[in-house]
């Protein structure tokens, strides 16, 4: 998706370019879906051409794996050797 993306701005894209991406991978979009993309991500306005911000798409990747390692770590569980002293 990185490829297909504006080359000056790489967390931007043109909804058809985006489309075509997910189709390689058998994903079609309905007419109702990429509205929704363009009202939930929007992009720069570049006229009849709509263009889609997939920086946060990215930035949910980051969210789903830090939410991963934060299920893995048990803060609640110590040896007591951390807890504050007066």
């Amino acid at each position: 998706m990185k490829e297909s993306a504006d080359h000056d701005d790489k967390n931007q894209i043109f909804l058809d370019q985006l489309a075509y991406v997910l189709k390689r991978f058998k994903i079609d979009l309905s007419e109702k879906e990429k509205e929704m993309l363009i009202e939930c991500f929007p992009g720069r306005d570049e006229g009849d051409r709509k263009r889609v911000n997939i920086g946060r798409l990215y930035d949910h990747k980051y969210e789903v794996m830090l939410s991963k390692i934060y299920q893995k770590v048990d803060v609640h569980e110590n040896d007591g050797e951390d807890d504050p002293v007066d």
